[in-house]
């Protein structure tokens, strides 16, 4: 992960050909949408000021580390992207990997608008909004900040992250979803606020033969089998081999793929 210095100005040059825009949006772009134009494709990306640091992750500091996944990412392979946001990582996928195909799930419904706007270009991505689960279809509360604004810190638990006002959203299961996917899954991304534990604990763990590699961010909850150790182990149980980075207290990012 690039975190300082030129490094990460040298990925945004060579990833967005309207490049100069981010230092005025950075600077003065408080309450507004950017428009990012992605080299490659030349497909417009709109980044709300709120969810500026998730750009920067993805496409400023190698936060989903290309190098990796271009080892991992077979040819033509499926990407299944839980708690997609604004779909800037389905976007980093399809415009790096265009071959690949991806599903991309996210509960807001404002956050899945900017989402079906920022992929529609992108004919091999498709776009669910609804809540993954273990199992339950019934309708779930989500819970974020009251501001207003666009979020990528909404949980299903409340008052997690100080996040009370209540949403509720349509759900589908982990099955219901990967139902949706043809053949093996090259990269399963799961950056979903606290929920990774239920969709990983009480899923068929059969579902997981088919995945490839799992990219999960963890949440230290405080309570037992609820933290990145106990998320480790159930990887390990499947056969992953892992590799851990701390991005904060009580949050890690797990690498995990199937050994070569």
């Amino acid at each position: 992960m690039v975190s300082s210095g030129l490094g990460k100005y040298r990925l945004l040059i060579g990833q967005v050909s309207n490049w100069p825009s981010y230092f005025w949006f950075k600077t003065f772009g408080k309450g507004r949408v950017a428009h990012f134009r992605l080299r490659k494709s030349q497909v417009q990306v709109s980044v709300p000021f709120a969810l500026l640091r998730v750009f920067k992750e993805v496409f400023m500091k190698d936060g989903y580390r290309y190098k990796w996944v271009a080892h991992q990412l077979n040819h033509g392979a499926a990407v299944v992207d839980i708690g997609a946001n604004i779909g800037l990582f389905a976007a980093w996928i399809a415009e790096h990997f265009p071959a690949c195909s991806v599903l991309a799930v996210e509960p807001l419904p404002l956050n899945a608008g900017i989402m079906r706007q920022n992929l529609r270009a992108f004919s091999q991505v498709t776009c669910i909004e609804a809540a993954v689960t273990s199992t339950s279809r019934v309708p779930i509360s989500f819970f974020s900040n009251d501001n207003g604004e666009f979020t990528d810190s909404a949980t299903t638990i409340e008052g997690l992250f100080d996040n009370r006002h209540r949403t509720t959203v349509p759900a589908i299961p982990l099955a219901d979803v990967m139902a949706q996917v043809e053949g093996p899954i090259g990269i399963l991304k799961i950056d979903c606020e606290g929920s990774e534990y239920d969709i990983l604990f009480n899923s068929d763990p059969t579902l997981f033969d088919r995945v490839q590699c799992i990219v999960v961010e963890t949440h230290d909850l405080g309570t037992p089998g609820h933290n990145t150790a106990a998320v480790q182990q159930f990887l390990k149980d499947q056969g992953f081999e892992l590799s851990t980075h701390a991005v904060g207290a009580g949050l890690d990012i797990i690498w995990a793929n199937r050994p070569a």
